[in-house]
């Protein structure tokens, strides 16, 4: 909850920075700055507000106001960054002009601010198309667990869809129409499924509970299912057809193992520890674990851990920010004593249905023996959201983008 306040107090901050933008652009008289003020204190509260209306049972009026308070926090996040951007820019050409380099005329603060302003909206109509273009990233990594002859195993990693008032069934039955045409055999979810209120995503627990996977479906739980009601949200989870992994761990055939633990969140400290003493050795070891945070002690114990969390920032630049937090590279990264990290960009959106620079995917990994990748401990490529994307496995494809990416 401390980082819960901290991000509000941030994103306070970004109205007083809008407010003092608008106010020296079109020089505003007292009503007006008031006027404005007044609003843009309403739209910082916006998105609790519409909690509290959700509540206490308005959930029609809640949906709205979630919408409109998340629409507008996209559009000043990117407004902000565009406007430092350009303010930035502006200094370098004054600079410039005082060391008699170049002679152009200074900017106005009203050109700046409508500047900003225009390139935050296009970012932000590009972002929502991003949003909705998921891609699928697909890797063929060798397991060591895994005997020669076993079949591929495609384990198929969704996280962060965050489920909630942005959220529309027609996106989650095309989310679970792409689920399935990737075949999976195994479908894993690396927690915030659900975001807000439960109640009102009901049925896309159906649709989610119709994607079949051969050898199951595996969840664990993140932040979000903590804020949203951890009890409801994993009754919500376990409806839509996963196995959820508290501290726990399932064998899968006999070669393979999944084991999941609580986001910190949930408190249980050194459950980890404690899940992996009771695995059994020798087997291909997966580890769903919502935050990309890789225990020291559980290296060499698991052979590809699944996380996601950061969203790859969502909206740049806090792709940056998350870095500083998290370090821990985008996509595949090999932490030590044989043990992985696979770190997902996220398959949905938390807040504004916007992803600038920043597209959400659907990661597909076959595991393979380590004998039959003849010495090619992995190879990682992309495919856009689209027909394309839907297409078999992994293997036979040229990569198309580093394992690091």
């Amino acid at each position: 909850m401390a980082f819960l306040f901290a991000a509000f107090l941030v994103y306070c901050a970004m109205h007083a920075y809008a407010f003092l933008a608008a106010r020296a652009a079109f020089a505003l008289a007292v009503p007006a700055s008031a006027a404005l003020a007044a609003a843009l204190v309403f739209s910082a509260f916006a998105p609790v507000l519409a909690h509290v209306l959700d509540r206490r049972g308005a959930a029609t009026a809640g949906r709205a106001l979630a919408r409109v308070g998340y629409l507008w926090m996209g559009l000043l996040i990117l407004f902000v960054g565009w406007h430092l951007a350009v303010e930035a820019a502006a200094l370098a050409v004054d600079l410039a002009r005082r060391w008699g380099i170049v002679s152009l005329p200074d900017p106005s603060a009203r050109g700046l601010f409508s500047a900003a302003a225009s390139l935050a909206v296009a970012s932000a109509l590009y972002g929502a198309v991003e949003a909705r273009r998921v891609r699928v990233r697909r890797l063929t990594l060798a397991c060591t667990g895994l005997p020669a002859g076993h079949e591929p195993v495609r384990v198929v990693h969704i996280s962060d869809l965050h489920l909630g008032a942005m959220t529309g069934v027609g996106s989650v039955c095309r989310l679970a129409a792409r689920l399935t045409a990737l075949r999976p055999d195994l479908l894993v979810s690396t927690g915030d499924l659900v975001d807000g209120d439960i109640a009102r995503v009901g049925p896309a627990a159906r649709v989610l509970a119709a994607v079949p996977a051969r050898l199951g479906k595996f969840a664990v739980i993140g932040n979000h299912e903590c804020y949203a009601g951890l009890d409801r949200a994993v009754a919500f989870t376990r409806r839509a057809g996963f196995t959820v992994l508290r501290n726990a761990a399932r064998a899968v055939g006999d070669a393979l193992v999944v084991a999941g633990v609580d986001d910190p969140a949930a408190g249980g400290a050194d459950a980890e520890a404690r899940v992996f003493d009771t695995l059994p050795g020798g087997r291909c070891t997966l580890l769903l674990k919502h935050r990309p945070m890789v225990s020291a002690a559980s290296l060499g114990r698991f052979d590809l851990q699944l996380s996601g969390h950061t969203h790859g920032g969502q909206i740049f630049p806090f792709g940056w920010v998350v870095r500083r937090v998290y370090p821990v590279r985008h996509g595949l990264s090999e932490p030590g004593a044989g043990s992985r990290l696979y770190l997902s960009a996220g398959t949905g959106s938390w807040g504004p249905p916007i992803r600038f620079l920043a597209p959400p995917e659907i990661a597909v990994i076959e595991l393979v023996p380590a004998a039959t990748t003849h010495g090619t401990p992995c190879a990682v490529q992309t495919a856009p959201g689209g027909a394309g994307a839907q297409g078999g496995p992994s293997s036979g494809r040229s990569p198309i983008d580093d394992p690091g990416a």
